[in-house]
């Protein structure tokens, strides 16, 4: 059951999301993602365009998908706009397939 959109990320991995405008936080404040932010592109997607909801992470175990890490953002500017390390995102998807393993 989804409140919202559900977005197929990768093969086996789909989350309840919405459309936003890319790289915005304030666009997915109210959706069902806890901690979430216009994190995914459309396909071909830059900064502004189109996007998709995604839920916000400091460690893998605050992703609510079992099967997701968290995906580190690697960037000073966008974890401070984020508030956040990274993204729950699907391992196939991830630039660091491990995700942050633990909390800080």
């Amino acid at each position: 059951m989804c409140d919202g959109l559900c977005v197929s990320l990768a093969q086996s991995y789909a989350v309840c999301s919405q459309r936003c405008k890319f790289g915005q936080s304030y666009d997915c404040q109210n959706t069902t993602t806890p901690s979430g932010a216009c994190t995914f592109a459309s396909a071909e997607g830059t900064l502004g365009d189109t996007g998709f909801c995604g839920q916000l992470c400091d460690c893998n175990s605050q992703c609510s998908q079992p099967s997701a890490v968290c995906d580190p953002f690697a960037n000073r500017d966008l974890e401070q706009t984020f508030g956040k390390l990274g993204v729950c995102a699907p391992v196939e998807l991830a630039q660091t397939p491990a995700g942050i393993a633990a909390c800080p």
